[in-house]
């Protein structure tokens, strides 16, 4: 009995020790648009990470998008996040400036419906603060 049991667990430490398992978790980049919604991580020069993502358990064609900051995403050090409306589904993200004083994130939605209205949303971040970026008057 002991002696199966040691074996099994020889077993599963070599199992979970192999390279496979033990592969680097990068997460720079990594873009999921499905039926859940969307959900991108982005990395930003700073080393810090942004996930954008449509709200869960929302409809896909109406509901909110949320930018959280990530000091170092691969701990869960989180510095901040903004929330706001969504009309339509988000098609794409582009990271505008990367800069070491801040970067300048773009995240286009398309309505749903015979319209297919396209709007973009700009969100900064500098420092450890991410927000809406303000329009100047």
């Amino acid at each position: 009995m002991w002696k199966t049991c040691n074996i099994l667990m020889l077993v599963c430490v070599f199992v979970f020790n192999s390279p496979a398992m033990c592969a680097d978790n990068d997460v720079s980049n990594i873009t999921v648009n499905q039926s859940d919604g969307y959900l991108q991580v982005l990395r930003l020069k700073n080393g810090m990470s942004v996930v954008i993502e449509e709200g869960r358990l929302e409809p896909r064609s109406i509901g909110s998008i949320s930018v959280k900051l990530y000091r170092d995403i691969d701990v869960g050090d989180f510095a901040s996040a903004v929330t706001f409306v969504r009309d339509g589904t988000i098609i794409n993200t582009a990271l505008k400036d990367n800069l070491d004083a801040g970067s300048e994130i773009a995240i286009t939605t398309l309505t749903a419906g015979s319209g297919q209205f396209q709007a973009i949303h700009n969100v900064c971040v500098t420092g450890d603060v991410v927000a809406i970026c303000q329009v100047a008057p």
